[in-house]
């Protein structure tokens, strides 16, 4: 008898246990919306948070405004510059020639641009960022003169005009917004194509991205539900930043895309349906060792350390990468062992910034939630 109640016993503890344990995703939810609306000014400009497992979204919601003038609130449809988060769409264009046989990852820029400040760089140092080639756009940054943005064309012609780079083809890592920029004008000399349309037709729609865009100040295109984007002034006044002198380029950065959008595209990377597995599994293969990007804004990779693949920043369990523009941060996160995608977009220069760091604290809580919650298979 003493035998059967010990064990009675036991089993309710263990329940008690496990039932403490299991956190509720309505209770996950309002911690996350708890810690954006501690950040985020109704008033002001805001954020699109992003949480999905698979096919399944945990969170996804809007705070703030994308317009400071006519009030218009953040919604799951706004469209955000996302700056360099860019840079992988821009790698699956490239990679979508490789598949088509049209380009090889090791062919040389130079083939296609014959300029002395180009010779011996492959497609592939271009994309993983270790081509040792200047960065021109770095270069037009307080240099540029010119009462007109700066194009893809300008950049071409830095590197016809210049003959030198910062270190030999293959050497080491050195991030590079020019390589991409140059690869978006590689993509237009191969298939004949403006790049966005180009891009529109061989990524976007395979990934069912119905409303997002690469767009630069050269088009009148029309941004749906688009975020404007702000920084404060030495007052502290909200001020509109859009049409930067280099916001007219593409390549590097220039996509628009929202968190609907970004969470298809996310499943169909997953189920690999924009490319072959084997073409775009190359996006994930480490290539060279990473100092100091992403570790500055994300305590994963500053514990772990991370090697650069193609567009995205890599460790063994997961990619990331960052966009960081005048008036707009964002960031990534796409899981290998969970199926766990976040994405934080913001029309303002705040996301690194704040104290909890938002992009620390909304890994943290959905890791802490995947981790308590029953039966879900990714502990």
């Amino acid at each position: 008898m003493r035998v059967l109640t010990l064990i009675i016993l036991l089993l309710f503890f263990s329940c008690k246990t496990e039932e403490k344990e299991t956190m509720r995703l309505s209770d996950f939810q309002k911690q996350i919306d708890s810690l954006f609306n501690s950040a985020i000014n109704d008033n002001g400009p805001g954020a699109g948070v992003l949480i999905s497992l698979d096919d399944s979204i945990l969170f996804s919601k809007g705070y703030g405004l994308r317009d400071l003038t006519t009030k218009e609130p953040i919604t799951t449809s706004t469209n955000f510059r996302i700056g360099s988060v860019s840079k992988q769409f821009t790698a699956l264009a490239i990679l979508s020639l490789i598949e088509k046989g049209d380009l090889n990852l090791n062919d040389s820029i130079y083939n296609f641009y014959p300029f002395k400040s180009l010779e011996g760089v492959t497609i592939k140092q271009m994309l993983t960022h270790t081509s040792g080639i200047v960065d021109a756009a770095a270069e037009y940054w307080n240099k540029w003169t010119l009462n007109r943005p700066v194009t893809n064309d300008d950049i071409i012609d830095w590197y016809r005009i210049h003959d030198r780079k910062e270190f030999f083809p293959g050497e080491k890592f050195e991030y590079n917004n020019a390589a991409y920029i140059l690869l978006a004008s590689l993509v237009e000399k191969i298939s004949g194509q403006e790049f966005s349309e180009y891009i529109n037709q061989n990524v976007l729609e395979k990934a069912g991205m119905e409303t997002s865009l690469f767009y630069n100040l050269s088009t009148t295109t029309l941004i749906p539900e688009r975020a404007y984007r702000y920084e404060k002034d030495s007052l502290g006044v909200w001020q509109n930043v859009e049409g930067h002198f280099l916001d007219a380029v593409v390549g590097d950065g220039g996509l628009y895309t929202n968190l609907n959008d970004f969470m298809k595209y996310s499943s169909t990377l997953r189920e690999h349906r924009i490319l072959t597995t084997e073409i775009d599994s190359l996006l994930f293969q480490p290539v060279v060792k990473v100092n100091g990007l992403a570790a500055r804004d994300f305590y994963i990779m500053k514990k772990s350390g991370s090697y650069y693949g193609m567009g995205w920043e890599i460790n063994e369990t997961m990619a990331v990468h960052g966009g960081e523009i005048f008036g707009g941060h964002s960031f990534v996160i796409y899981e290998f062992n969970r199926p766990l995608t976040i994405a934080i977009f913001m029309n303002s220069n705040s996301l690194f910034r704040t104290e909890p760091n938002l992009l620390d604290e909304t890994y943290k809580l959905t890791d802490n939630y995947l981790k308590t919650t029953a039966n879900n298979g990714y502990k």
